[in-house]
């Protein structure tokens, strides 16, 4: 069986189960052109396949959504005897860990802060006696609130200081 029939035959199944599968489905077409455009289920190597995982760097969350993916894929073409085994790697390397961002205190945000007021000069945007009414309020609440956010420079420049 050819490698774009089994993908059709798949999207139509997981589609009869009420997938959406259109994330699935442009991966797919993407690994159907990798593979070649007319090519058999059976003689796709595992070279090619890890080659198509691994892209052009190593091993990242797009790598893993891409291996769960082909991996659904080639369970369903293994159940409906289109190829015998799967051509995935055996071994899945470790997700990559999530960013962590790191979050000031209130000692190392007043540091910042006096820091601008070394730098008073035509360029900057905001001067420091600007900067002074949020070092006063709790900078942990200020940026977990969306609504400093919404704040526009216009409120910020106009303000006077305290």
């Amino acid at each position: 069986m050819k490698l774009q029939s089994a993908i059709t035959h798949y999207v139509t199944f997981k589609r009869a189960l009420g997938e959406r599968c259109k994330t699935s489905e442009t991966m797919l077409k993407a690994f159907n052109r990798a593979m070649g455009i007319d090519v058999e289920l059976t003689t796709i190597e595992a070279d090619s396949v890890a080659a198509f995982l691994s892209g052009s760097g190593s091993a990242t969350r797009y790598w893993h959504d891409k291996y769960w993916r082909l991996h659904s894929f080639y369970r369903y073409a293994i159940s409906r005897g289109f190829v015998k085994s799967s051509p995935l790697p055996a071994i899945v390397p470790k997700l990559p860990e999530r960013f962590v961002p790191f979050i000031y205190s209130q000692a190392e945000l007043r540091r910042l802060l006096d820091a601008t007021a070394i730098y008073v000069g035509k360029q900057a945007l905001l001067e420091a006696t600007r900067c002074e009414p949020f070092s006063s309020c709790s900078m942990a609440r200020a940026c977990a609130s969306v609504k400093l956010w919404r704040l526009s420079w216009r409120m910020l420049i106009f303000q006077t200081p305290s």
